[in-house]
């Protein structure tokens, strides 16, 4: 796809459904792009359109209240106890951006606020990111499941689980950091 679309390093793809329509996000260090689907979301429908610019892979879009959230990570992911790994937000009020961080640097300018980041002691974790999902859960909380490298030996990646808390519009995690001792889970039916 990199050579059909024009875009290097396609990889990272996320679907998303805005008001009907099916859209593709992806992209890695070379720009995060998105195009609409065909109905059966088989084929390319019209052109690509930028979302963020070089920093940026494992995009993930959420729609909360009046706003889309990029949720989307920045560093080297696969480097081991090295990795420099962490997920930055930026927000928008239309789908297509543009995406902004709290201080009001676009998604394009590489902008974001740092949402979650290792932990730094030698108890934690290191290079949290590439969320897979967010969850609502049936008490309204939102939760984001990730990956990390455990700092104890041997060095391994794991999923991770960590609540999201809002304030004033924003996502924030606790201490910006993974959650390393026990703590609840979401409510499911």
């Amino acid at each position: 796809m990199s050579k059909e679309i024009g875009v290097d390093n396609s990889i990272d793809p996320f679907f998303i459904k805005n008001k009907g329509k099916p859209y593709l996000i992806w992209g890695s260090f070379h720009g995060i792009y998105g195009v609409e689907l065909s109905k059966d979301g088989l084929h390319v429908k019209g052109n690509k359109f930028q979302i963020g610019g070089n920093d940026y892979e494992g995009s993930f879009i959420y729609k909360r209240g009046h706003y889309y959230y990029y949720f989307g990570s920045t560093g080297s992911c696969c480097a081991g106890e090295k990795s420099t790994y962490e997920v930055k937000v930026a927000r928008s009020s239309t789908f297509k951006g543009p995406y902004v961080n709290k201080q009001g640097k676009t998604l394009l300018e590489n902008g974001g606020t740092l949402l979650l980041e290792k932990n730094p002691d030698l108890e934690g974790f290191i290079g949290p990111g590439h969320n897979g999902d967010l969850i609502t859960d049936k008490a309204g909380l939102t939760w984001m499941v990730y990956h990390a490298f455990v700092r104890k030996e041997p060095v391994r990646r794991v999923m991770l689980l960590d609540k999201i808390d809002w304030i004033d519009g924003w996502p924030v995690i606790d201490k910006a950091q993974p959650t390393f001792k026990p703590h609840d889970c979401p409510v499911f039916p």
